[in-house]
């Protein structure tokens, strides 16, 4: 399976900005093999950014 670049603060969702406001860095956890995981920190806390690998697995997160 293709490995998927980390997530970058420039292709996270306008509407996903806009809810945590300032993100002060993005940090990655150990990956899986299913989706990639980012955390976001902000001033309002930490929030978990999770992206799927493929389209099996797109519709599974969708879900």
């Amino acid at each position: 399976m293709r490995q998927l670049q980390p997530i970058i603060v420039e292709e996270i969702p306008h509407s996903i900005k806009k809810y945590v406001k300032k993100i002060e860095k993005v940090t990655f956890p150990k990956q899986g093999c299913t989706a990639d995981v980012g955390i976001l920190h902000t001033s309002k806390g930490r929030y978990v950014l999770k992206r799927a690998k493929g389209e099996k697995y797109k519709k599974w997160l969708y879900k």
